[in-house]
């Protein structure tokens, strides 16, 4: 016979969270239980077998618009019960989580390189009108002139870059890759989390957790980094809060459906 119970199911009393039972009108072969289940809710199915030398596969088969995925088998050493858990997960929350990974991941990567390519731009810009400049010019360096430009190149570069000594670009580009670090972070803990426990799991929660509030560490030091150097908001900046935003919604809006 099967019974399907909720995760409440208790073996001392087991027809308190009893949903449903079958045994196929006696047949030994196997038994159908007819029931509407809901989804990213778990339910425990019971096997109960008439010989304890009874043996065979087990198949669970589960038909409609949604995937059912055994996560556990539990048998009873001293029973002749077998407990199945399983999980089941519509179709479209599942599309939109790995759609809203692979998006996210993707759309990180596309911002990494866009910014390599405008920044490698404007250096070759730079570095175009400063060999214009020493083409027109005619410039005659001694040791006194060289030394006190020298000087004063490095005093402007710590002027600006502060105590790492590191120019606007280069403290922007480090950011960019934390920011990307603390991306993958949080899709690889979440995507193991529900492929491995499921939606609504608390596992890996601390950190995820953790590694988001990294992100918005790094997104509030681009902010005043731009501020710092004068050099405004960049649309980029924008772009990345829209998408974490955006990211966030869409994962509320699947677990509100879910649960």
């Amino acid at each position: 016979m099967g019974y399907l119970y909720d995760t409440s199911f208790d073996p001392s009393n087991p027809s308190a969270s009893l949903l449903i039972s079958s045994d196929n009108g006696g047949i030994r072969g196997g038994f159908r239980i007819n029931y509407v289940l809901s989804s990213g809710r778990q339910y425990i199915l019971v096997v109960t077998t008439s010989q304890a030398s009874l043996t065979g596969d087990f198949w669970i088969l589960a038909r409609g618009p949604a995937l059912a995925r055994l996560t556990s088998i539990a048998p009873p050493p001293t029973s002749k019960q077998y407990c199945f858990l399983f999980l089941l997960m519509d179709e479209t929350n599942i599309a939109s989580i790995v759609l809203g990974v692979v998006a996210g991941f993707y759309s990180t990567i596309f911002l990494l390189c866009l910014s390599d390519v405008v920044h490698l731009n404007k250096e070759m810009t730079k570095m175009k009108h400063e060999l214009e400049d020493l083409r027109n010019q005619s410039i005659i360096f001694n040791r006194s002139s060289f030394v006190d430009s020298s000087n004063k190149i490095l005093l402007t570069r710590t002027n600006i870059s502060g105590k790492l000594c590191l120019s606007y670009d280069e403290q922007r580009q480090i950011l960019e890759y934390i920011n990307f670090i603390c991306n993958m972070a949080i899709l690889l803990f979440g995507s193991y989390s529900i492929y491995v426990h499921g939606i609504g799991t608390h596992h890996g929660l601390a950190y995820r957790l953790f590694f988001f509030i990294c992100k918005l560490c790094t997104i509030i030091a681009s902010i005043w980094l731009n501020l710092h150097f004068k050099k405004g908001l960049p649309s980029d900046i924008f772009l990345y809060i829209w998408i974490d935003i955006n990211c966030v919604v869409s994962i509320y809006r699947s677990l509100r459906q879910i649960i």
